[in-house]
């Protein structure tokens, strides 16, 4: 009875022994899983950042990042031979084939930007006009009237343009000082039909230094409306070409026979850089109760010496 009961327990024991040897295999085992699943991931992983560098290698960079070790290099681009380049083309604002007619006044003595001391000979010539008298007048710096007169001529029948020369005195403070010499005409009626002016240097004192004359074509040229038509309905459309150094506007008028102006209004200026001749255009609306011979006249205002440079007129009839 004994004996067989020591029989189990050593049969226990042994047991026992085996299973304590299992709990620490079991143990051990479940110690050393994390380590296998790292070095069952770490490859993964590896491989994974591998094929995204592989990838993003692959993709072009429009923005290199600068190596700090590497100098940057330095290119140099050779400007081709014989480049071409494009030159602006000037704009003509007025065929410089025109037939622009001659002045009405012509200056021939003393040409722009003469210096004259007092005696200067003044030389024109001009078409006559109905009342036989021309106006010459010098006027300072400040727009004020050196010397004047008027100069009645005689024309012969059908005399195409009458030639004179006056000696022109005058007397100033200063030893010099700007100065323009103007000639008009008028018609019968007293209305203006033409001036032209110079500018000049005048001196006090010493000798005169004349220079010759310019462009003796028409400054002002009128090109519609035409010479002794009928505009009716209240108002007219005028253009022509200009001869000018300022875009400023040109002043227009219409008056009647009577000395009655029916119509005022300012024609604006285009004047390309470089050409002799600019255009002009505007828009004038007048009142008549019936068909009304008028002289439109188109001033050039001065923009140094206070006063008007240039006149051109032309006549025809407004109607309601």
């Amino acid at each position: 009875m004994y004996s067989h009961t020591k029989i189990k327990s050593d049969q226990f024991v042994k047991l026992g022994k085996k299973f304590t040897v299992f709990l620490l295999l079991l143990i051990m085992s479940a110690c050393a899983a994390p380590n296998a699943v790292e070095v069952a991931v770490e490859p993964n992983e590896t491989s994974a950042i591998e094929i995204a560098e592989a990838e993003e290698t692959a993709i072009p960079s429009s923005t290199p990042i600068p190596n700090p070790d590497q100098p940057t290099p330095v290119i140099n681009t050779a400007r081709p031979e014989n480049t071409p380049t494009i030159t602006p083309t000037a704009v003509l604002l007025v065929d410089p084939n025109i037939e622009i007619p001659t002045a009405h006044i012509r200056i021939h003595r003393p040409g722009p930007g003469s210096k004259v001391s007092s005696g200067f000979f003044l030389i024109i010539d001009f078409i006559p006009t109905g009342d036989n008298k021309v106006r010459i007048e010098l006027f300072g710096e400040d727009g004020r009237s050196i010397s004047a007169f008027n100069h009645r001529y005689i024309a012969r029948l059908n005399q195409e343009r009458v030639e004179l020369a006056f000696a022109i005195d005058y007397e100033i403070q200063a030893f010099s000082e700007l100065g323009r010499i103007q000639v008009s005409l008028d018609d019968e009626f007293g209305r203006p039909q033409a001036l032209t002016s110079v500018d000049l240097i005048l001196l006090s004192a010493g000798s005169s230094s004349i220079n010759p004359p310019q462009d003796e074509r028409e400054k002002i040229y009128i090109q519609q409306p035409f010479k002794d038509t009928i505009v009716p309905g209240g108002s007219l459309a005028l253009t022509g070409i200009v001869r000018t150094d300022n875009a400023n506007p040109l002043v227009v008028e219409l008056t009647t026979e009577e000395g009655k102006v029916v119509g005022t209004a300012l024609a604006g200026v285009a004047v390309e850089p470089g050409q002799a001749y600019g255009l002009f255009a505007g828009e004038v609306e007048y009142e008549v109760d019936e068909p009304t011979w008028v002289r439109m006249t188109i001033r050039e205002l001065d923009r140094r010496i206070p006063g008007v440079r240039y006149v051109s007129s032309l006549l025809f009839v407004v109607a309601p």
